[in-house]
């Protein structure tokens, strides 16, 4: 809680269309205290479904730390982005 005399300053963080915030932060909230920012600074990422998109998985797309990996299904081997 703040004191009578003392004030906060505060950032709100949103992305642009087709990006997220990153799950890795989960505060999307900055203050700022004595003329310096408190927190972690937020990091926009690109949507899951547009990241599978772009990688143009043939059967499963995964997304892990805004990286999309492909993968198959059992009983067929990833070539590239396609399964065989």
């Amino acid at each position: 809680s703040s004191k009578p005399d003392q004030e906060y300053l505060e950032a709100d963080y949103e992305c642009i269309q087709g990006y997220i915030l990153s799950s890795t932060i989960n505060n999307t909230r900055l203050l700022c205290k004595n003329r310096q920012w408190i927190g972690n600074l937020p990091v926009c990422i690109k949507k899951p479904d547009e990241l599978c998109l772009q990688r143009n998985c043939e059967q499963i797309c995964n997304v892990d730390n805004g990286m999309a990996n492909c993968s198959c299904h059992s009983g067929y081997q990833l070539r590239g982005s396609k399964c065989i």
